[in-house]
């Protein structure tokens, strides 16, 4: 078998002698690289699907090989087109990559790195990370090139289905959310997907022996649902809720001041402070109902203003943020 980008040397004698057969049984072992000073790193197809790569991402199948650093999240998402620009090969700069697939470049010129598309890992026959040094038959790009070969049909039909998951239920809390008696962040990241292959033939017209066309159909569907990062920001003390047809007291923090009662030429305010026994200018902790406009109370109790739950000022959240994309 011929790997991808290989340089293989073959010599070739051409002797007469009489004919013999040797059969020959040794163990595999290490040798040394002789035919090309190239630094490259091949991963079959079968070390491709056993490999437990973060999110199942195929750049990080890059960062594995030699002289390779990286600048990749521990969990970048399913659709992280941009992670192209992750990996620096031999000191070179990481936009100078030049990403293949099936000799196709798979590079976005536009967006100066990014993927086009997202293979799937779990259709790649091959995976070869050349580092430097590599032949002038691959000279698109200053940096590392990435090579990626598609599996083929065989003679007879396969296929494969598959389901990859994780669940917040196997993480550790956040430590505010803990600290707040808050959940675990949502994290549903669910990864279906399914293959199959085989030959390509029409009965008694086409390829009956099944050796000449072959076809390989893989589709995935990357579902993730996950929380933002925790926030905490600052709300509405519960005390200070305004409710119809009461007077709303406001709680004086320590640190803090009443609110001041506004000054006003309004005859109508006036006579509400003359009942009430306000004086302008000075601070009052109580707001009388008669000044509280009746929309603001409904506005307020409607649920735009979340009511704290953490402390009487603070409230905890993690937005959820759903994404799918199907390759």
């Amino acid at each position: 078998m011929v790997n991808t980008a290989q340089t293989l040397q073959e010599n070739i004698s051409l002797t007469v002698r009489s004919e013999t057969q040797t059969v020959t049984v040794e163990a595999d072992a290490l040798t040394l690289q002789a035919e090309t000073n190239e630094v490259s790193n091949l991963i079959t197809g079968d070390q491709v699907t056993q490999l437990a790569t973060n999110g199942r991402h195929v750049v990080s199948l890059a960062a594995l090989g030699l002289g390779v650093s990286n600048t990749l999240p521990s969990f970048g998402g399913v659709n992280t087109l941009t992670a192209a620009n992750g990996l620096s090969l031999s000191g070179t700069r990481s936009t100078h990559n030049i990403y293949l697939l099936d000799g196709g470049e798979l590079n976005d010129r536009g967006c100066g790195g990014c993927f086009s598309s997202l293979p799937s890992v779990d259709a790649l026959a091959q995976f070869q990370v050349l580092s430097s040094n590599y032949g002038p038959d691959y000279g698109i790009g200053s940096g590392g090139t990435i090579l990626m070969v598609l599996k083929s049909g065989t003679h007879n039909f396969h296929g494969g289905v598959w389901e990859f998951n994780r669940n917040e239920a196997y993480n550790a809390n956040n430590y505010f959310s803990n600290l707040a008696g808050q959940p675990r962040s949502k994290f549903r990241l669910n990864n279906f997907g399914g293959n199959i292959g085989g030959p390509l033939w029409i009965p008694h017209v086409y390829n009956d022996s099944r050796t000449r066309t072959f076809f390989l159909v893989n589709e995935e569907w990357r579902k993730l649902v996950q929380g933002s990062t925790p926030t905490t920001g600052t709300t509405i003390a519960a005390s200070n809720f305004p409710m119809a047809g009461q007077d709303l007291v406001y709680t004086v923090p320590s640190n803090g001041t009443a609110p001041i009662v506004p000054v006003t030429t309004d005859p109508a305010k006036l006579a509400i402070y003359a009942l009430r026994g306000l004086t302008p200018n000075q601070p009052n902790n109580i707001i009388p109902k008669q000044l509280i406009d009746p929309n603001a109370v409904l506005e307020v109790n409607a649920g735009t203003f979340p009511h704290p739950n953490f402390g009487t000022t603070q409230y905890i959240s993690s937005i959820l943020e759903p994404t799918n994309v199907l390759w």
